[in-house]
């Protein structure tokens, strides 16, 4: 099968322990409406097996687990979004992609030009986006301008779908990497793209 971004995301998740979907919820922040059918294609996919157990309320739960070829899926397949500079448009995509490139190696260095390289993308998408619409209406303006969008209006029938970046969560970005180094902790969360983020654009980061 081919694995997204997100059922490789929630291949490297469920590898560090987080086998339920109310786990991935909490620390990964995946919506049950984003693990679950993941998940179920993952598990068609012959990458994810689950399992029935007994809960502490008694409950039944379902628990999951990599396969031998769900492990080496985690561990190779991001490369080729990570080698090839192909920064995806869609914020949550692009944390997502940095966290699993650090839980598997990537440098501290790396990882940090990573995120600059995507804040300064994503903020000259909405700064013409801005000079080009005056209608109050910028969906269009950066929907067009995405390299996403190129791409699939090259594609038979202009292909489907995406996510757009926004102004705002441009700015957002681009202040967290302004921002003084910051390690930001939940419990029980094990993902690292947080506190990268909010290093400062000309720091070194530790490792």
């Amino acid at each position: 099968m081919h694995a997204s971004l997100l059922d490789i995301y929630v291949l490297s998740l469920v590898e560090r322990g987080h086998d339920t979907p109310y786990v991935l919820q909490r620390d990964g922040g995946l919506s049950l409406g984003a693990s679950t059918p993941s998940l179920r294609r993952l598990i068609n996919g012959g990458l994810v097996t689950r399992t029935k157990e007994q809960g502490t309320t008694n409950r039944v739960r379902h628990v999951y687990a990599l396969t031998a070829l769900g492990r080496k899926i985690a561990k190779s397949a991001w490369r080729d979004d990570w080698q090839s500079n192909k920064i995806p448009s869609d914020l949550d995509a692009m944390l997502r992609l940095a966290d699993i490139a650090s839980h598997y190696g990537a440098a501290p260095a790396e990882v940090a030009n990573f995120l600059r390289t995507a804040s300064s993308r994503r903020f000259l998408l909405a700064k013409r986006a801005a000079a080009t619409d005056r209608s109050g209406c910028v969906y269009a303006a950066m929907r067009s301008r995405s390299p996403e969008s190129r791409s699939r209006s090259s594609q038979p029938n202009g292909g489907g779908g995406g996510t757009v970046a926004s102004a705002g969560l441009t700015k957002k970005i681009a202040k967290h990497n302004r921002a003084p180094a910051e390690e930001v902790r939940r419990p029980g969360v094990t993902t690292r793209y947080s506190a990268i983020v909010r290093a400062p654009c000309n720091s070194r980061i530790p490792g």
